[in-house]
Parts: C-alpha cells; structure tokens; sequence
C-alpha cells in the first residue's frame, strides 16, 4: 500500500510527466519502425546501356522471389567509363548504390579509398573454390576481398574463313603474318566482299581504356611491360615497349588496318566488322555470340604473336562489390549470392552471350552447344601465360590517363612513338613517386 501511494504522488509529479512522454515517444519512434522496416528494400545499382536488357529480366526473376527486396536497375547510355564517373562521384558524398556493379580495373581503386565493405568473410572455400581463381584474386586488394566475380572476359581475335580461303591464306598466327594477309587481301580481288571496304584488321583505337587493352596485348610480344605492380618498375621507354608502340603506329601508316579505326570503340569495330570492313578484329570474348552464331564463316582463335613471344589477351570482367556505408547489408548480400550463382551466370550466359565467372560452366552440355568456343576460352583464362590483367595498383585510373593519352598521340601520328613513350614513363614515375 506505501508503495502504490508513493506511486500515486510519483505519477501526480511534472517529472514523472517527462518521463511518460519520453517513453511515449521511443514507443512511436519503434512502432513507426516497424511499420517502414516491414516494406520492401530498395537496391540501387548501376549497369553498362549494353547489358541493361539481359540485367532487366534477372532483376525481375530476382523480385518474384524475393518480396522484400527490389532492385533499382539505373539504366542508360553509359559506357564504362561513365559509370565509373558516376560511382566515383557519388562516393565522395554520401553514395546512394548499395550494390556496386564494377569493372575488374576499379577495384584497387575503389577499395583503397575505403568505398567498399570488406567481403573476406563472405564466401566460404568451398565456394570459392567454384570461381576461377583468377577472378577470386582480381577481387582482392592487400588480401582483403572486396569484390564477387560475374562475368569474366578475355580478348580475342576473330577472322572470315571465306576470305582466307578463297585467297589461299591460312589464319594468321604471328603479327608479320597478319600484317602479309592484309597487304595480299587488299592487292587480290575477293568475292567474299565489296571492292569499296577495308580487308583490313579492326581494332579499338579511340583513346580510352579499350585502346589500353589492346595495347597491354602487344607488350609481351614484343619482350615489354607497362608496369611491375610488386615494385612499381616501369617499362614504358625500355626497347619492348616502344617496339609495340611503333607496331601500333605501322598498322596505320602501312594500311593494315583502315584509318577509321582511330574512332574505334567496341561498339564501332564490332560493327564495322558486322558490315564488312575488316577481315580481322580484335575483341572481347562475349561478341562470340552475335557473330559466331550468325555466320558459321567467321572463325575465333587466340590473338596473333608478336616477334619476342605471345601476345598475352588481356582480362576483363565485371563483378559485384557493396557499398561500405550501405544501411542494407543483408539485402545486398542476399542479391550478390543470387546473382553470382550458376544458376543466374548459367542464363546470363546464354542470353547475352558473356562468359560467366563459374569454372564449371564453361563445360556446361547446355552452354557448349551453344557457344562452343567457351573450353577454349576456360584454358586461356587459366593460364597466366596466355592472359593477363592491367596493372592492380590504388593508382590505376590515373596511370591509364597517363598512357591513354601516349597511345592516342600515336594512333593520331601527332608524335613519334618513341618520343610519346618516353614522356608517358616519367609522367608515370612522376605520378608514382608522389
């Protein structure tokens, strides 16, 4: 009874009023919770203008069986490197992509300035063990995983059967053969094409990182490097790289390949090859499909040596990462092990034709039937001696600038090679040694 008395002249009190309301309060604040927490979260996440149809129909799948998860696809006419501008953009505010869609060459970038949550933890070893290991460690930066690997990607030289056969010429193996297939190809007549287009080899000239790509594949055959990533040595002006710079130029200047490959993307050489305007190009693996399947003529093979050893094709691929501050780390985590699954990779694949990142489905019956190049393509992308990735350095954006802007000096025959490479080996030091 004295306690209910006390509690009756407690309750009567102006504290005891504040105190009420208080609780008041944190009990509407918790109901208001509960009622948002309970609604759908949403996912933003950015993708490439061409793989947005493939990524519409997985989204939707995706939703079906996930209620409680949508996935914002922004979608447009963006090219890589627009995307990556508007990740790194928003990264430096408060970014609004909880998952990260990216480009294999951002990684070290990205995780370097604290942008992407640690994944180390994420896959267990068997899981792991189900990706190519390659994809695994391109993931990784200072032994930390930030990245699940999609889709992979590799160059690749595609060539017309009907062309070289009619002219008695076999598929070139070496860049001196290619450069002699094209002087004859222009010098014979040929049935298999208009006398008003190119026989040339197409190419991604413009100056971007697709002509970075196609650079980094003529270095080792000419005995050079770009740059040594363990010990930040550049190569640039030692004798192999200017060799391949020079090779770059003389592809122009002798008519091995049309002028209009300075204008050159992947959209543009793709589909100069489509017309007609070239009997070889230089590509990705994942344009195997719309090729490939539409005409049985066109052949697919590894990319022409050079004079000192192979011509190492160089990696692409996509994956995902999550946003460091993302407030929806379940969510995002739930759609990466969805979306990296061999079940999804396996339809991706054969919707749009790109190479999944799962190393059993590169013999997938369903797959091979389809595509059955992707065996191949599994031994080039196991095999450090026939591929190879960029440089996975914190300053990769800024020494591709660097080197972009070599190449485009010469592919533009606006300065000599030697001259071009030199100034792009010190701008490189300069850059690292600051």
């Amino acid at each position: 009874m004295k306690w209910s008395r006390q509690f009756r002249k407690w309750l009567a009190s102006p504290s005891s009023l504040t105190v009420l309301g208080l609780l008041l309060i944190a009990q509407i604040i918790s109901l208001a919770w509960l009622i948002t927490s309970s609604g759908p979260v949403t996912l933003s996440v950015v993708v490439p203008a061409e793989e947005a149809v493939g990524w519409t129909e997985l989204v939707d799948n995706f939703e079906r069986q996930h209620r409680n998860i949508r996935i914002d696809l922004v979608q447009g006419p963006y090219t890589t490197e627009q995307v990556e501008a508007i990740y790194s953009s928003e990264f430096q505010r408060e970014a609004p992509y909880d998952l990260v869609y990216m480009d294999v060459i951002w990684l070290s970038s990205f995780a370097s300035q604290g942008w992407l949550r640690d994944l180390s933890d994420f896959l267990s070893d068997d899981e792991s063990s189900a990706f190519l290991n390659s994809e695994i460690e391109a993931g990784t930066f200072e032994d930390h995983l930030y990245r699940i690997p999609f889709r992979a990607d590799v160059g690749t030289f595609y060539y017309r059967q009907a062309v070289l056969d009619q002219a008695g010429i076999p598929v070139p193996k070496t860049l001196s053969e290619l450069q002699r297939a094209a002087n004859i190809l222009d010098s014979e007549p040929n049935e298999e094409r208009n006398q008003t287009k190119s026989n040339g080899y197409l190419w991604q000239g413009e100056q971007y990182e697709g002509l970075v790509a196609f650079f980094v594949e003529l270095l080792d055959g000419y005995g050079g490097y770009w740059l040594k990533p363990d010990t930040l040595e550049v190569g640039l002006d030692e004798e192999g790289a200017i060799s391949a710079a020079q090779f770059l130029q003389t592809l122009l200047t002798e008519n091995i390949s049309p002028t209009a490959v300075r204008d050159y993307t992947e959209i543009e050489s793709l589909a100069g090859f489509k017309a007609g305007l070239g009997t070889f190009m230089r590509h990705w693996g994942y344009v195997g499909k719309p090729l490939l399947q539409n005409d049985q003529t066109i052949g697919l093979t590894a990319l022409p040596n050079g004079p000192q050893g192979k011509n190492r094709a160089c990696r692409g691929g996509w994956g995902f990462a999550i946003a460091a501050n993302t407030p929806h780390l379940t969510a995002a985590q739930t759609a990466i092990r969805y979306f990296t699954s061999e079940t999804i990779q396996k339809q991706f694949a054969m919707t749009t034709g790109y190479l999944p990142s799962r190393r059993a489905l590169f013999t997938e019956p369903a797959l091979v039937e389809q595509y059955p190049y992707f065996p191949e393509l599994l031994s080039w992308l196991e095999n450090s001696e026939l591929s190879k990735f960029r440089p996975q350095i914190a300053q990769y954006d800024r020494i591709s600038q660097i080197l972009q802007q070599a190449l485009g000096k010469i592919v533009n025959q606006s300065q000599d090679p030697a001259t071009a490479m030199r100034q792009a080996a010190q701008e490189t030091r300069e850059l690292l040694r600051g």
